[in-house]
């Protein structure tokens, strides 16, 4: 039963089956406990089931807030209980004359002391970011439209699919990818050209947005698919901004199925307001079901979704330190339980696994939240 935090046995022993670490056994063992050289699926552990595609973690207050984005629903999980609350009804606010939507409901979220009781949420049937008060279920808008001027004149149009977002250091300014994957519909629900014949705005971008003033800026819209995005080093206090870009179309140019590409910003200190300079860190990988969608940073390195499962990025290096192949595909990664955990979320799941000792030394000083709700 969806919610109930029940496990899917045939879910799980199907994963178990297929589970194996394609190589960077002591990288793997390096992140998580327990460490070993021969993965055991053990050391990941299935929650609940019975979802159909889980997104958006975000720890708050000793509780993991994730949404359902087909199901349109928002869940809290609470670790000291085992239970699984839906917490929000059609969280995307997706209209009724657009039933064709695939996945209607919300998708990233984040929080930031700042933000009190109140979490940035990314809504793909309302083309916007929201402010969603978790306590009172008030619900504020940011930003639904990207407005640009020519010769003169002042054009607004509307974002496509906000997918994820996260928040500075200072809680002023927040950042969110807006790809169009809130436009998949039912009956073609695919990678497919359609998609981009389906956006309005025409470009996929990477936004900055005072939470303030509500002034949206446009920082890159040459990507073709961005996704996840963070800043690294973990604790927010860093200029660079990380974005993967999910690749999984073959009509797509050098963005294909099994590429996994993340473009880090150096953004401009202080203002964080215009780009400096770029990098890609660039990987191949076989052609499997998934992509660099979500991640969780530590240090310099990405736990992030990638083809075929979850895989170790060194950002630093530019190199692919781990790759896990569960058999099944996940969408995103948020630390918790304080640092000492990671959550995430992906096929009709929620998943957790352990972190040793070192990497949550490392995540009691980056990692952990100022202040709860």
């Amino acid at each position: 039963e969806r919610g109930s935090g029940v496990r899917d046995p045939h879910l799980f022993q199907e994963a178990a089956e297929v589970a194996s670490l394609s190589f960077g056994k002591d990288a793997w063992s390096r992140l998580f406990y327990p460490p070993q050289k021969q993965f055991a699926v053990s050391q990941v552990e299935l929650l609940a089931s019975g979802f159909q595609w889980t997104e958006g973690p975000v720890w708050v207050n000793k509780s993991l807030y994730f949404g359902d984005t087909i199901d349109a629903k928002v869940y809290r999980y609470t670790p000291a209980t085992g239970a699984i609350d839906t917490v929000r009804e059609q969280s995307g606010r997706s209209p009724a004359h657009e039933s064709w939507r695939a996945e209607p409901g919300s998708n990233g979220m984040a929080w930031h002391p700042r933000l009190g009781s109140r979490l940035l949420v990314c809504e793909h049937g309302s083309h916007s970011i929201v402010l969603w008060d978790v306590n009172t279920g008030e619900i504020e808008e940011v930003v639904s439209e990207y407005c640009s001027e020519q010769d003169g004149s002042k054009t607004c149009k509307p974002l496509n699919s906000p997918n994820d977002v996260v928040v500075d250091e200072t809680g002023r300014f927040a950042f969110f990818t807006d790809p169009i994957y809130g436009l998949l519909e039912k009956e073609r629900f695919h990678e497919d050209p359609y998609l981009d014949a389906k956006s309005v705005v025409g470009i996929k971008g990477v936004y900055r947005v005072d939470l303030a003033t509500k002034e949206l800026q446009l920082l890159d819209g040459s990507l073709q698919r961005p996704n996840g995005v963070g800043f690294l080093h973990g604790d927010h206090q860093s200029h660079h901004l990380v974005v993967s870009e999910c690749c999984q179309g073959d009509h797509l140019t050098d963005c294909t199925q099994g590429t996994m590409r993340y473009r880090v910003y150096d953004l401009n200190p202080g203002t964080l307001d215009s780009v400096r300079s770029t990098r890609d860190v660039v990987v191949k990988l076989p052609a499997q079901p998934g992509c660099s969608d979500g991640f969780q940073v530590l240090g310099e390195r990405l736990v992030s979704s990638c083809s075929g499962g979850l895989c170790v990025v060194n950002m630093a290096a530019g190199t692919l330190e781990s790759r896990l192949a569960i058999g099944i595909r996940f969408s995103n990664v948020a630390a918790g339980d304080d640092g000492h955990s990671l959550y995430i979320t992906g096929q009709q799941g929620l998943f957790r696994v352990t972190l040793t000792q070192v990497t949550r030394d490392y995540n009691e000083v980056h990692l952990k939240p100022k202040e709860d709700l």
